[in-house]
């Protein structure tokens, strides 16, 4: 069933437009082939060539999505995004949410995307070359590596990972479980504490951000860790004497936490919008199971309940 978006006139005309051209994308290239294009929606083996297909045919869409100027929302012009702004960028995840995995045909996908926020807003000039750019082009993969399994997930104050400097170089240990895109990431950006907290209320200036390449010796990504019963590539990582230069540091010594709260804030909002445009694809699934379904001598919308 195609989404039947419609403007909405207490919304600005440029937040119309986007609305109404992410639709007509989604409508076209990705519900009719939504079965193709991810083959997790598949019972049984895929084939190598099948995959292949499906690679391909993810290539095409993000290559439509790019001409019609809507790729990366959530980032500036400048560095390869269409540059929206809040509330704009709200409104299209809701109409991305109707479809599986269309936001990632938009170059708009979580861990990426928060890491792209990050490095756009504490990373140097060097960085953003190195490691932004081939995000936001799509030849490289990222993981953030945050949650521990020691330490209450909801309190990033309460991690015990530590990097510590040694001349040039941080030298970090720890232990982290749920560590987003963790198999197929090329770095991650993982969340150290770099001193001992003095005192509860400065819990929150002892955290930094460090950028971790995958293939750095120390690295070991223990496992996929499984999310209701099923495959996923959350991993569980073990960081052993892992030394990485000083100019990996995202943003100043102390500033991780901040950066967390930033690079979560406006998704929490993107995420209520995800769930809408979910619950919009539900409910029209439900009416077309009530419109085509015959049981008990008749359509099931004409029976009483329904």
């Amino acid at each position: 069933m195609a989404m039947n978006v419609q403007p909405i006139p207490t919304l600005s005309d440029r937040i119309n437009q986007i609305r109404m051209l992410t639709a007509e994308i989604v409508n076209k290239e990705i519900l009719p082939n939504e079965n193709r294009l991810w083959h997790v929606r598949r019972d049984g083996p895929v084939s190598a060539r099948e995959r292949e297909k499906a690679r391909q045919l993810r290539r095409e869409i993000q290559g439509r999505v790019k001409q019609a100027g809507l790729w990366a929302p959530h980032l500036p012009e400048e560095y390869g995004g269409c540059g929206l702004s809040f509330l704009e960028h709200a409104y299209m995840n809701e109409v991305l949410a109707y479809a599986l995995g269309a936001a990632a045909l938009f170059g708009v996908v979580a861990p990426n995307s928060g890491n792209q926020k990050i490095l756009l807003k504490y990373g140097t000039e060097e960085q953003k070359k190195k490691w932004l750019v081939p995000l936001t082009e799509g030849t490289m993969q990222s993981g953030f590596s945050m949650t521990e399994p020691d330490s209450a997930g909801s309190d990033p104050r309460s991690i015990k990972t530590t990097a510590r400097r040694l001349g040039d170089e941080w030298v970090i240990n720890g232990h982290k479980w749920f560590t987003s895109n963790g198999l197929a990431a090329d770095f991650f950006i993982v969340m150290c504490r770099t001193e001992d907290p003095a005192g509860p209320a400065e819990r929150n200036g002892k955290m930094t951000q460090i950028i971790v390449p995958t293939d750095t010796p120390g690295v070991e990504i223990v496992r996929a860790i499984e999310v209701w019963g099923r495959a996923s590539d959350h991993a569980e990582v073990i960081y052993d004497n892992v030394r990485v230069p000083l100019e990996n540091q995202l943003g100043q010594t102390g500033s991780g936490h901040q950066a967390a709260q930033d690079r979560l804030g406006a998704g929490r909002v993107y995420h209520c919008m995800n769930s809408v445009g979910q619950m919009w694809r539900a409910f029209d699934l439900m009416v077309e199971r009530a419109r085509d379904r015959e049981v008990h001598g008749g359509p099931l919308h004409e029976k009483q309940f329904i």
